[in-house]
């Protein structure tokens, strides 16, 4: 399961999804309730990588089934918080605000703190609640410093560059930066292709010679991921 998570993290998604189902039929064989869960959150996880959400939701609820059939809540509330984050991506805006309300009264675990405010804001923006948006995605900051929790970071940083490059563009070259600069000391493909495509999008019409420079990085990640 470990190792599907590595390789989704950094692009390898067929490998990933691979792994991740190899290690849900181990352990549905054996009967680990718990690593079940687990791996089909992983499942889950490579769809949503490969923007099919359809797909990711279904396995997403049935880690939430699973979950509370055996009484673990942490497990009910990551699935509920991933399920909330599938459903603003595909602007099912309605389940998107029930799953992260209810993943919200119920937040057990410290590590996936940043996590969450970065899927509340996600939701909001698209509610149109932009200052309790930021405010989340401000806290998630905080949080994923005082967490090391770099991943979450960089895609906090893009969900604010996403924002800004509506409203201030030099505050989205700000965070996009920010973004870019984790998600190329970890490899993490994804992030990187969101973060440079933000980037020469805005130096498009700024700095064509910069814009090419980030138009550059973006394809080479895309060409590795595809």
């Amino acid at each position: 399961i470990s190792t599907s998570v590595v390789n989704r993290e950094l692009g390898n998604l067929a490998k990933a999804l691979d792994l991740a189902t190899q290690a849900l039929l181990i352990t549905q064989q054996h009967h680990f309730h718990g690593e079940e869960i687990s791996a089909l959150i992983r499942i889950g996880n490579v769809y949503a990588s490969s923007k099919d959400f359809n797909k990711a939701l279904g396995y997403f609820h049935q880690a939430e089934i699973k979950s509370a059939g055996i009484g673990n809540s942490l497990y009910v509330n990551i699935s509920q918080w991933l399920i909330a984050s599938a459903f603003e991506q595909i602007n099912k805006l309605d389940s998107a605000e029930y799953y992260s309300e209810e993943a919200q009264r119920n937040l057990p675990f410290d590590m996936g703190a940043a996590f969450a405010y970065n899927i509340l804001g996600d939701v909001q923006i698209k509610l149109k609640k932009d200052s309790a948006a930021l405010l989340n995605y401000w806290i998630g900051l905080k949080e994923a410093a005082r967490l090391k929790d770099y991943r979450t970071a960089a895609n906090l940083n893009i969900s604010l560059a996403n924002y800004y490059k509506k409203h201030n563009q030099d505050s989205a070259i700000y965070y996009a930066k920010e973004a870019l600069a984790v998600a190329q000391f970890l490899s993490y493909k994804n992030r990187i292709i969101s973060s440079s495509g933000i980037l020469a999008e805005i130096y498009e019409s700024r700095d064509p010679r910069e814009a090419l420079k980030y138009y550059k990085l973006f394809n080479a990640a895309k060409d590795s991921l595809y």
